[in-house]
């Protein structure tokens, strides 16, 4: 049986679990394990730009309802683009009395914090990770294409509970953390392989790779 979307998925749960009866508890099988998942992994193919806007006199941007992870944020008002310096929330330099552009930011509860109040509505690049997701109406992911058995076997983890001490709980829980070992190294022997960088500004604005020594 084909994986390829979350309609595939639910099917496939139904025949593993040789059930006609959980049509309405085989999608929050999947939620639970996709929120497991978003806790478990972080996916290069996740990774999204999003536009931000400042509001006149405010620290705060509220973040994107599929946000899971900061990588970096930008500020574009003033071209060229200047990358902002994250930061812990309790480490923010907040200078909450003056008014002007942000150098700061800090992922605050449900927002993005800054270091000052906007004195304009300054426009930023937002790079983050998104988490994984599947409805009918977004019926793919980066997950479910590359790593099928991941979601199959932690939806069937999830419905354990229901089932009542179903015998085949280790072989599901086998499969499922097998899975998540081999996306782990799968996306860290990725990042490793990524040429490191420096900013050279005297280089006409390229980036210093130091394998190929300009």
């Amino acid at each position: 049986m084909a994986l390829a979307t979350y309609s595939d998925l639910k099917a496939s749960l139904a025949s593993w679990l040789h059930r006609t009866d959980l049509t309405s508890q085989i999608p929050d099988f999947i939620t639970m394990a996709e929120s497991r998942l978003n806790r478990l992994l972080t996916l290069r193919q996740m990774e999204m730009e999003t536009t931000l806007t400042m509001t006149p006199g405010s620290r705060y941007v509220t973040l994107p309802t599929d946000f899971n992870g900061p990588v970096a944020l930008w500020l574009e008002t003033y071209p060229p683009r200047q990358k902002l310096t994250l930061c812990t929330a309790a480490e923010l330099p907040v200078t909450s009395n003056v008014n002007g552009s942000p150098n700061y930011w800090a992922i605050d509860g449900l927002n993005v914090a800054f270091d000052r109040p906007a004195d304009q509505a300054h426009t930023l690049t937002f790079r983050y990770i998104k988490t994984f997701t599947l409805t009918d109406a977004a019926p793919t992911n980066a997950l479910l294409s590359s790593y099928p058995d991941a979601y199959l076997f932690g939806a069937l983890l999830e419905a354990v509970p229901y089932l009542n001490n179903d015998a085949r709980l280790p072989m599901w829980q086998e499969r499922f953390d097998r899975a998540v070992k081999e996306i782990s190294n799968n996306e860290n022997e990725s990042k490793s392989r990524a040429p490191l960088t420096t900013e050279v500004s005297a280089l006409r604005g390229r980036r210093f790779n130091i394998f190929r020594g300009w």
